[in-house]
């Protein structure tokens, strides 16, 4: 096998002409600059840098062949293996002007940004306006102050609940479920709660005024807030009477934000939620309100409740 053979039609010089087109004489210069190749790399000319020898390739026949002979070219043709180590040692690639040794790479491309996320579970802001709330309490208007305890503060009420206006002061204590701060969050929860205790018949004309803070406190996507407006509406729903069949209509408000999140629980495996204790687990809090609404809510809450919520199942 001749070094025609071993070489194929690779393109060894930089001018990229195609062996089969050389002639007998070219060959065999060649075949003797390569073969002189692989017994010592020379160093191209510089002189601050010396080429380590490379072992010479085993010879076929039986005694010792001396590498860059002539016996040794024949005995041991050369391999395309040979010839990339050669244009290694040169630097000529198999392609044009390629410094890779053979090896075309291609460059990369710049990937496209991914998409942007759409926020959908990303807590959102109330508008900028002070709530009715923390309006009435800075200017006064409000009955109740703050009763300091060692352990937890209290509210303290100037007059007793049930003898207030209920269309007046009930939208404020719903508008303040937004809060976050103190004394506006303590204001508003035990304010709920106190106003319903004391005279939960009043609820039901009322109910219309409280849907547009419901809406905007479960809208905030904040898991405190929306506990908050969760445990409120449980409340209104078991201890008033008419209200869970009068919150059927507002459905179409309240439940969107019912549907994003029903799903949203912490898998956890083996480990401890110390957040079912207090009754904070998100998923397991809209829950128990569909359930309590379903039942509270007539004939019509459950075809109502499936229609914004498709994947809730009746618990009647």
């Amino acid at each position: 096998m001749s070094a025609a053979g071993g070489i194929g039609k690779v393109n060894v010089y930089k001018a990229g002409r195609d062996i089969n087109e050389m002639s007998a004489a070219e060959k065999a210069r060649m075949e003797a600059e390569i073969a002189k190749t692989l017994g010592e790399v020379p160093n191209n000319g510089r002189k601050s840098m010396t080429m380590k020898k490379m072992p010479a390739p085993p010879a076929k026949v039986m005694g010792t062949v001396r590498p860059g002979s002539a016996s040794a070219a024949k005995s041991n043709p050369v391999t395309p293996r040979d010839i990339a180590q050669v244009m290694a040692a040169k630097g000529v690639g198999l392609f044009s002007g390629s410094k890779s040794g053979g090896v075309h790479r291609p460059k990369p491309q710049a990937r496209a940004p991914p998409p942007p996320k759409a926020g959908a579970f990303k807590e959102r802001k109330f508008s900028g306006r002070d709530t009715l709330l923390k309006k009435f309490y800075l200017r006064g208007d409000l009955p109740v102050a703050v009763l300091h305890k060692p352990n937890q503060n209290q509210l303290k009420w100037k007059v007793e609940p049930k003898e207030l206006d209920y269309h007046y002061y009930v939208p404020v204590f719903f508008d303040g479920l937004k809060e976050m701060s103190d004394p506006y969050a303590l204001f508003a929860t035990q304010g709920v709660i106190d106003l319903i205790d004391a005279d939960p018949s009043k609820m039901l004309p009322v109910i219309p005024q409280v849907i547009i803070p419901l809406k905007e406190a479960l809208n905030t996507r904040n898991q405190h807030i929306i506990v908050r407006a969760l445990r409120v509406i449980q409340k209104l729903v078991k201890d008033c009477p008419g209200v869970g069949e009068a919150l059927v209509p507002y459905y179409r408000q309240l439940l969107p934000i019912f549907n994003l999140l029903k799903q949203k629980n912490n898998n956890l495996g083996d480990q401890i939620l110390y957040s079912q204790r207090k009754g904070e687990n998100l998923g397991d809090l809209i829950h128990e309100t569909l359930q309590l609404m379903e039942r509270n809510g007539g004939e019509d809450a459950y075809i109502n409740i499936k229609y914004m919520i498709p994947t809730y199942e009746s618990c009647l």
